[in-house]
Order: C-alpha cells, then structure tokens, then sequence
C-alpha cells in the first residue's frame, strides 16, 4: 500500500510469508520491537543524504514492513521525523550493525532537523554485534547480511549492494521513475526481511550468553588420534527450541555438535599433577624441600636457612587430580603446569561431578571458545 505523505512517500507492505521462530517474547513483547534499517547516499551524515528509512513491526498477528521514502533530498527532514514520531511507541529497536552506522546517522540527522528522539536510549539488538561472536560455531566466512541469509536459505533475487543504490537513487531524484523506485525499495525491503529470517541465528548467540541445559554428564576413557590412552569429559544438552541448522565443530581439543533440540561436548579431562599460584607472594616463603609455598603466619617455625621469600614464580602448592580446561576467569580455582603456561585449568572435583550448574556454565564457557576458535 503506498500513501503520500507531505513531501514523502510511505508504503507499507504487510509480510504473510514471515513466521519468526525464535521467541522474541523472552527479550521483549513482539508489538513493542521495531526493526529498522536505513538507507543513505553516504557514511557521512552531515554530507549524504537519508533517502529511505526501513521498518518493521508487529501488528495483528503479522508484520508490517513501513518505509519512508524521500523523493528528494529536501525530504529527508520529513522522513526522519515521521520515523521518530512512529518510533517513540516502540521500547526496542531491533538492526544489522546499526549501533555503528543507522543509529548514530538517525540521530545525527534529527539533530539537524530538531526532531525529538530518543533512539539511543531505547533498549536495542544489533545482530551483527550479537552474531559475529558465533561465526565460527556455525562455520561462516564472514558476518554480512547476505552470508547469514545464506546460512538459513534464504537467496535474494536482486544481488545489488548497497552502495549499488547510491547511484539509482541519483538518477530517480533526476528524473522520477516508476522502475528506479521500485528497485529501491526492493532492497530496502529484503534488507528488512532478511533480519527477520537471520534473528532465528540468535539461538547460537543464546548458547554462548544463556545457561545451558546438561542432562548428562560423565567422564571415560578415550583413545586419541595418535594412540594414546586419555579421559575425556562427555555432557549432553538440551536446548529449549530447534536450532536453525546442524553445526559440528571442533578447536583446542574439544569437539561440540548440534541438532535440533540436542547437543553434544567433549572436553579432555588430564589427569596429573599442577601448581595453584598464590596472587600475595609477598605473604608467602617457599620451602625448596617441600617444593611448595607457605604462608608467613604458618610458616614462621621452619628454620630460616630451609625457606626463602615467595617470588611470582615459585608461591604455588601443587595438586595431582583430574583437570579439565579453562578460557576465562568465569570459574576457579584456576591450576597451571608452571607459572609461564598460557594455560590455565580448574579441578574436576568429587563435588563438580554432581553439580549441574556448574556443567550448564562450563558447557557455556566451552561452546564459547569453540566459536572464537
């Protein structure tokens, strides 16, 4: 449906063919979410023009994609305040890389315009930010657009770029024409539709920011690639929806696969013998004969010519136990093999064994590392 506005065109198209799978309700109510996407003759908001701005609700039972059209560069101040009065209804403001370009463009050119907003203090999710932290999980050469569409199926009929409209719109505000405008919109509109099919990816963000569910976890003995003899780790997940696509993915060791609602970790467990590295050295004297750091209040009786004073390197007592790997400082204790080691390790402890919430962090913690790789 196309309506003419003051110096503007609207039109609104209603998307039958979108059912969004992932539950937004668990982030915000669908009728309080508005997509967006602009699109502009240049970066530079103080020297290109917003020419189109692109957004998408929920109304209904269905969503509504609106955009704002500006027949010529003196529309662009209309467009922008009739986007801004729509959006001021909305709490959240759903985009691809738009914390870095159409947010901060929308509320350059308001302030040009004079127009109240308040985008930057609306709650937002840009989907680029969210999903270029799982790239490597679901095993894409990159994080454009197109490429995330790709992954889910989706194939645009019109292959142009963005930066291939800067030259149609061009020549539209030359001379208006039916076709010009509508390969303008054309784009505008699948950059739009794309977003609701890619925000479905967000079940792999969920995996690496939300708890996980581990209904089983066990360790046994393995056999390497090389022949040797080793324990690894096995937890077993479920997730509370169907993942978008099967992902089977490896890296430092560890191997995590997916489908469906289920998934699956293997983690090496080592067992032998690692140092703890007290932080406070300057509290501790280190026993050579003991081959391990002891606190000064307890350590006061040991002859003086038999203990030293704790340096960085050597105020650690040592453990000999199960092991299993670690990448950020979420979980401790943390055990190295010696103090120069880049790698760090926490106890399978007796207790860990049986402690579900420990398994559901963990499991977030591995599945993140594998996405960074």
């Amino acid at each position: 449906m196309k309506m003419k506005g003051a110096r503007m065109l609207i039109i609104e198209t209603k998307l039958d063919s979108i059912k969004m799978d992932y539950p937004l309700e668990d982030i915000c109510k669908p009728e309080e979410v508005l997509f967006v996407d602009i699109e502009t003759t240049g970066f530079s908001p103080q020297s290109s023009i917003l020419y189109m701005i692109g957004c998408t609700y929920f109304d209904s039972g269905s969503w509504i994609t609106k955009q704002f059209f500006a027949e010529n560069a003196n529309d662009e101040g209309t467009i922008t305040g009739a986007f801004a009065s729509l959006a001021s209804s909305y709490k959240m403001l759903i985009h691809f890389n738009g914390n870095h370009f159409d947010i901060p463009y929308l509320c350059d050119k308001c302030k040009q315009y004079h127009i109240t907003q308040n985008f930057s203090a609306m709650d937002g999710i840009d989907l680029y930010k969210r999903l270029s932290a799982v790239t490597g999980l679901i095993k894409v050469p990159d994080c454009r657009q197109r490429t995330l569409e790709e992954f889910v199926g989706i194939e645009r009929k019109n292959p142009s770029l963005g930066k291939d409209m800067i030259s149609v719109y061009e020549q539209y505000t030359l001379r208006p024409d039916a076709d010009l405008r509508a390969r303008l919109l054309e784009h505008n509109l699948d950059d739009m539709t794309g977003m609701l099919h890619i925000i479905d990816l967000l079940r792999y963000s969920d995996l690496i920011t939300k708890p996980q569910c581990v209904i089983k976890a066990r360790t046994q003995h393995c056999t390497d690639y090389s022949g040797k003899d080793g324990i690894e780790l096995i937890m077993k997940l479920k997730f509370p929806s169907v993942l978008p696509n099967e992902v089977s993915v490896s890296s430092k060791g560890c191997y995590f696969k997916c489908s469906g609602t289920e998934g699956y970790l293997k983690v090496p467990v080592y067992n032998e013998e690692m140092k703890y590295f007290y932080a406070n050295y300057k509290d501790y004297y280190f026993v050579p004969e003991k081959d391990t750091a002891m606190h000064k209040s307890v350590s006061s009786f040991i002859d003086p010519s038999k203990r030293k004073q704790a340096t960085a390197s050597d105020c650690y007592t040592k453990k000999t136990s199960l092991f299993l790997p670690v990448w950020y400082p979420a979980i401790g204790p943390f055990f190295k093999r010696n103090y120069n080691s880049k790698d760090s390790f926490i106890e399978l402890t007796d207790e860990r064994k049986t402690d579900r919430k420990f398994f559901s962090d963990y499991s977030m913690q591995v599945i993140e590392m594998i996405s960074c790789g």
